[in-house]
């Protein structure tokens, strides 16, 4: 079986990437912004 650790990873994983694509997929909508200015 997998470690725990390594499920809670890749949950975190999924989660931060729908929240990049929500974030591109808004920021596209409203105002065309270049990918580099709304990476951290």
């Amino acid at each position: 079986t997998m470690p725990k650790s390594y499920h809670e990873e890749i949950k975190i994983f999924k989660k931060e990437q729908d929240a990049a694509e929500t974030k591109k997929s808004s920021s596209k909508s409203s105002v065309s912004v270049p990918l580099y200015a709304t990476e951290g």
